[in-house]
């Protein structure tokens, strides 16, 4: 007769077996998993790369050997230095003016006609008031979204109206459409039938466009189709460049579990890849010149003239953001492509060499332009503080005058109602 205890015995030495051979088998399945799930990402990354290259040779890029691309002028001539020149005189225009107005008052001198300088103060204290109210929504302003185009400084403001006039979405077509085209005449080859373009209502409020390297997708946002059709187009562009361009896919592509983690964090990776983009929509607007075979010149002029001033804006606000606490990859992306773009004295070679570099390859010189860029920007942000802060001093000035000149108006209505009286 078996003892209860070996009958236990037996008992436990059996499930332990059991157990055994069921982490045996979840080890072996999970292993025949992840080895399937392996090989599909090799072959993933070997289709891809037989497809869209490499970072260092890339199968899309500029096709045209020769250096072309007009890039956007961040000197001191640029819109936000125009604006802040265009206040700082006005300012002063008008201080001068003040001072005439109320130096006799505040002496106890009161004007032969006080009627006409009360109206001349408040006149006065109105066109400072606008000017301080510019220079405080150009300090904001700046940081709105770029497709709200009653945001842009004077000039480009006029020149988005006229756009808007054109009806160019439905003139020139679906903008997805024709970024695709342009595209294809910038690279030479037809557009790779994997990336997909498409609108989208569930992209994020405040992101005009996405490409996606793990889905191959582009996706605008439906909200554009109610802005400008320039900077739709360009913005179609900017994704296409991500799609082109190796960045992110070669770190996705370098390692099975590493780089899949790390190809949407290297902040580094990021900012190379937004650079490229950049360059690559300032390069496009030299092809918008094809669409005149098949519209009239004149609508077509206007959509470069748009573009242009689009991507001009554009530069200022990333740059103006970076150095105002705002930065990110955009912002940091869009000082690097003016920098390598004043490098390289046109955009095409810019894009060549941001696109099939890495970070730490950069040129020293891009670098240094880079923070001269910057540098410049940041007295640019200071002047206008400081534009600010006296307007703000000197508005509280005025209305000390203008109250002392409506008590002095007021002692002489008085004083001649007295004699009326009599």
């Amino acid at each position: 007769m078996i003892s209860c205890s070996a009958q236990g015995k037996k008992r436990i030495k059996r499930e332990q077996e059991r157990s055994n051979r069921i982490a045996a088998g979840l080890f072996i399945g999970s292993a025949a998993i992840l080895s399937l799930t392996s090989i599909e990402y090799n072959i993933r990354k070997s289709q891809h790369f037989s497809q869209f290259g490499t970072l260092e040779s890339p199968a899309y890029t500029i096709a045209a050997e020769e250096p072309a691309g007009d890039f956007p002028d961040v000197s001191p001539s640029s819109p936000i230095s125009e604006v802040v020149d265009l206040l700082y005189e006005s300012l002063h225009d008008e201080k001068g003016r003040l001072d005439a107005l109320s130096s006799g008052i505040l002496n106890g001198e009161i004007p032969d006609n006080i009627d006409r300088a009360i109206s001349d103060m408040v006149k006065s204290m109105n066109q400072i008031d606008y000017i301080y109210r510019l220079a405080q929504g150009l300090r904001y302003e700046l940081s709105a979204n770029p497709e709200e185009y009653k945001n842009f400084p004077g000039e480009l403001r006029k020149i988005a109206d006229e756009e808007r006039k054109l009806d160019l979405f439905n003139v020139l077509g679906c903008p997805l459409e024709v970024g695709k085209e342009i595209a294809e005449k910038i690279a030479g080859a037809e557009f790779p039938e994997k990336i997909k373009l498409k609108y989208s209502s569930k992209l994020e409020e405040g992101i005009g466009a996405a490409f996606s390297p793990t889905r191959n997708q582009i996706k605008v946002n439906e909200t554009l189709k109610l802005g400008l059709y320039s900077s739709t187009l360009l913005s179609v562009l900017h994704e296409i460049s991500h799609a082109f361009s190796q960045h992110l896919q070669e770190q996705y592509y370098s390692g099975f579990f590493l780089g899949k983690r790390s190809a949407f964090n290297d902040f580094e990776t990021l900012v190379m890849e937004e650079a490229a983009a950049y360059c690559f929509m300032f390069y496009s607007i030299s092809h918008f010149e094809s669409l005149k075979e098949h519209h009239k010149p004149e609508l077509i002029q206007n959509l470069i003239e748009s573009a242009n001033n689009y991507m001009a804006f554009e530069a200022d606000r990333n740059t103006w953001m970076h150095v105002s606490g705002e930065s990110d990859e955009h912002t940091q992306g869009m000082l690097l492509a003016l920098a390598a773009c004043e490098y390289f004295g046109n955009s095409s070679e810019a894009y060549r060499n941001l696109s099939t570099t890495t970070y730490s390859e950069l040129k020293p010189e891009i670098l240094s332009l880079a923070d001269t860029i910057e540098q410049s920007y940041v007295e640019k942000k200071e002047r206008l503080a400081g534009i600010t802060s006296e307007l703000s001093d000197l508005l509280l000035g005025m209305e000390k005058s203008l109250d002392m000149m409506e008590l002095a108006h007021k002692k002489i209505v008085d004083y001649e109602n007295s004699l009326y009286n009599k």
